[in-house]
């Protein structure tokens, strides 16, 4: 055990636990033409080979193409692979294999076994793995990708004194497309890994003229006049990437609840690329090769939850949010333990990089960017050449930007992106005007601040936070339509989404947070779900995106008893508008018109390729739980659909944009609002209309109250109708005995008084659903969830959550268990 390693666990002083786990490879090997029942034994392989390390964030790819088979130390295979049915009789002997690439961290971690801090992701020095197999998961070639664990780029204080904190790995994602892999990381090493904002002028020039050459950036001047008004996003850093490696102290986290954490650095984000190199001869073997891990991020914010998406011919694309003062705990009272990133402080923005396709696998020349060896890059002649360990990257990913838009902007002194012109309109588009705004906080001084207004009306204020963004990328050609001729128009470019959840900005409570005592915070606790799209390589820099949920239907009967909300009838739903906005109108004077909303969080994605799409021509459904109550309270789970358009230019059209999502009223007339951009609140507009409620249910009878009805008399809403009355919190709570899911069914005409489809959250209080995912294929859609009738009960362990499946034969727009009729793999027709 080194000296570095002794001292850090000494000093830091808290409880060792092992936890021995081992990253397992389970599969079936299957063989074409078997059925379930043929298939062999079930195989197991441990891959990490680490028992007394922990072992977790484990992922699996299989790459679409096949490589001669091969052991791990690079032997050929000569006799095969062979394959057994289940009873041990040899079917078939390949000479080939799809590549398996899995993605691990493993290493020492120190845990916090007191009572309250099982989320709490340790005290570690984990490093980054990937393991490649080449024969169908017999062997494995394991390489270390971040080699930081005994490397330190920060010193806390532990006691008296400052000790080095180690380069732990934490939380973790990979992505695969081709022959092609991107693994992504955040790590508490913040130093080395070549950053691509802090690139020499040399490095800046060269890459400039080559991406010039690509069309991937339009001037190279504006790349390297030095001028950071003059933008050049690739590679100039605009948006504040660069800085020191932050600490969130002892002393906050104690203040927080957390007293024996300590010292807690901040988080950088990371990115590993993985090549497959075909046989270069029969007879000769594949190569995978490993480039050196390239730093994404500085730690001036906190980075947490990567995730990354790759398509063959386009690139990759990489996203992270960034906390400005670390990870927030949170208080593990909804379904999580806490510390996950699930809520984050004000100004927490998601981020965004990307690298097209042909750059990927392009190996600098002398170990800069900008230069390639043998002037071309070709890994290929890397390799043939004698080339061994992991090369460097001739070009890096592009240097961050913000997608979200919680940033304060000022109108002087601030990141330069608050000051460009992006779009050439001869205004900024984020201070195309200021305010004066006077901000009160309970820690520091009252502060006037020339707040920023951006092009379109935004206030940018800064007291919001964006968290568990969910990715999505599907290519597309821009040279005609893909569908017609692939040869001809292949995928050159790939349209982006994702979808993520913000805190609504009044005051600083996420679901798991204590009830607020000021009432306009307790107005708008909670979250909303927000959907951004683009193309790849033109992002939508600092957007406010399109809100997803339907803004809350409140009953007829329903009396605001404070005066903080008015009744706004105005698009047909009983909505209720916050008056005054108390940001936009009360700090600002700017007029908007602001709706109450239920909580909604934890986006899902669910989308396919444009091009395989059904007759529908539904590309997306987007899922979130949405409900009135937070720590784990009722819910639902609600979708939206994305339909591609009459008219549609596959070569120009993007099919997941925000007009292509379904917004009709029950008579079918849209329900769209303000898409005039007249409210800043709300300047993609918003769909009226209720979004597709998977999980609603009728209750029919109770034990303590008879039907749907009657129950939901007896439900003790509180009086803003947003919570319980917690003077009893048992009062009014009846157990649900029994319970009906209503149609339309498939081939079934919808009819809204049978009809759960379009359910608000409330009409059920008793339910509650979580763990939403699911995958679309053509038109037949299948969707799963855990329910349970009675959330009340449950949180005494007094009842279950059963996993449960939905699916649709005609794009989301029908939900039943089998189509009208379908051909079993028997050969035989069914009606359904």
């Amino acid at each position: 055990m080194s000296v570095f390693r002794r001292s850090v666990r000494h000093d830091i002083k808290i409880a060792l636990r092992f936890l021995p786990t081992i990253v397992a490879l389970i599969g079936l090997l299957m063989t074409p033409g078997f059925s379930v029942a043929d298939d062999g034994p079930m195989f197991r392989k441990n891959v990490s080979n680490t028992p007394d390390l922990e072992t977790e964030h484990a992922a699996i790819r299989m790459l679409p193409l096949y490589v001669p088979a091969q052991a791990s130390d690079g032997t050929l295979l000569t006799e095969g692979i062979e394959y057994y049915n289940a009873d041990g009789t040899l079917v078939e002997t390949r000479y080939e294999a799809r590549p398996l690439i899995t993605y691990y961290i493993d290493g020492h971690v120190d845990l916090i076994e007191e009572e309250g801090y099982g989320g709490f992701p340790g005290h570690g020095e984990r490093d980054a793995y990937g393991a490649v197999s080449l024969d169908d998961g017999a062997t494995w070639k394991r390489t270390n990708l971040s080699n930081s664990a005994d490397l330190s780029s920060i010193n806390i204080k532990v006691g008296k004194k400052w000790v080095p904190y180690p380069g732990d790995v934490g939380r973790s994602f990979m992505a695969s497309d081709g022959n092609k892999v991107l693994a992504v990381w955040v790590s508490k090493y913040c130093g080395s890994g070549s950053p691509a904002y802090a690139m020499t002028e040399g490095e800046q020039d060269l890459l400039a003229t080559y991406l010039l050459g690509t069309e991937t950036i339009a001037d190279a001047a504006a790349c390297t006049d030095d001028d950071p008004l003059t933008p050049c996003t690739y590679l100039e850093d605009a948006f504040g990437v660069a800085g020191s490696q932050g600490v969130q102290s002892a002393a906050d986290l104690a203040e927080d609840g957390y007293p024996l954490v300590g010292d807690y650095p901040f988080s950088c984000a990371w990115a590993a690329r993985g090549v497959l190199l075909p046989a270069a001869a029969e007879g000769e073997t594949g190569t995978f090769v490993w480039f050196k891990a390239e730093r994404l991020s500085s730690g001036v914010r906190s980075a947490n939850r990567p995730e990354t998406v790759c398509v063959k011919g386009a690139g990759c694309v990489v996203t992270w949010q960034e906390d400005p003062e670390g990870i927030r705990p949170g208080e593990g009272e909804g379904p999580g333990e806490g510390w996950s990133g699930a809520i984050a402080h004000h100004q927490t923005d998601t981020w965004y990089t990307y690298i097209d396709w042909d750059d990927f696998g392009l190996v600098s020349g002398d170990g800069t960017y900008g230069s390639f060896y043998n002037e071309t890059g070709d890994l290929a002649a890397w390799v043939a050449d004698g080339g061994t360990g992991s090369p460097k990257a001739a070009v890096p990913m592009s240097i961050p930007i913000r997608l979200t838009d919680n940033y304060m902007c000022q109108a002087e002194g601030d990141r330069p992106f608050c000051y460009i012109d992006f779009d050439g309109s001869g205004t900024a588009d984020f201070c195309a005007d200021s305010v004066q705004v006077t901000i009160e906080t309970p820690e520091g001084p009252t502060q006037d601040v020339d707040m920023c207004i951006t092009e379109d009306g935004r206030l940018m204020r800064g007291n919001t936070a964006s968290t568990r963004a969910r990715l999505g990328l599907h290519g597309y050609s821009s040279l005609g339509d893909y569908r017609e001729d692939p040869a001809a128009y292949p995928i050159d470019s790939a349209w982006f989404y994702m979808a993520y959840e913000e805190n609504k900005g009044l005051g600083d409570e996420g679901e798991d947070e204590e009830t607020p005592d000021d009432l306009i915070d307790k107005v708008d606790m909670g979250k909303n779900v927000w959907y951004h799209t683009f193309d790849m390589f033109n992002p939508e820099l600092v957007s406010q995106g399109l809100m997803l949920n339907q803004p809350a239907v409140y009953p007829d009967d329903f009396t605001n008893p404070e005066g903080f909300l008015t009744a706004y009838g105005d698009l047909g739903y009983n909505f209720y508008q916050i008056d005054p906005d108390p940001i936009y109108e009360t700090l600002a004077g700017l007029e908007t018109t602001l709706l109450q909303s239920e909580i909604s969080r934890r986006p899902s994605k669910m989308s396919q390729d444009w091009y395989d799409a059904g007759p529908s021509g539904t590309v997306g459904f987007q899922l979130w739980k949405q409900g009135i109550i937070r720590r784990g309270g009722p819910a639902d789970i609600m979708a939206r659909r994305f339909v591609i358009p009459d008219g549609f230019n596959a070569a120009t059209d993007n099919p997941y944009d925000y007009p292509n999502m379904v917004c009709e009223n029950a008579d079918g007339t849209p329900a769209w609002a303000f898409t005039d951009g007249s409210n800043p609140r709300y300047v993609k507009g918003f769909c009226a209309a209720p979004a597709i409620n998977l999980s609603g249910n009728t209750v029919l009878t109770g034990e303590t109250c008879a039907d749907a009805t009657s129950c939901l008399d007896a439900f003790p809403f509180n009086d803003y109708f947003d919570d319980l009355d917690m003077a009893d919190e048992t009062d009014g709570i009846s157990k649900i005995l029994t319970w009906q899911m209503f149609g339309p069914g498939y081939g079934e005409t919808p009819d809204a008084t049978t009809n759960n489809l379009d359910d608000l959250s409330w009409e059920n209080p008793y339910d509650m659903a979580k763990g939403h995912r699911g995958y679309m294929a053509g038109d037949m859609i299948m969707a799963m969830y855990a329910w349970t009738p009675n959330w009340k009960a449950l949180t005494d362990a007094h009842d279950i959550v059963n996993l449960y499946v939905r699916r649709s034969f005609d794009g989301g727009v029908t939900w039943s268990t089998l189509p009208a009729s379908f051909a079993h793999t028997n050969g035989i027709t069914y009606s359904g």
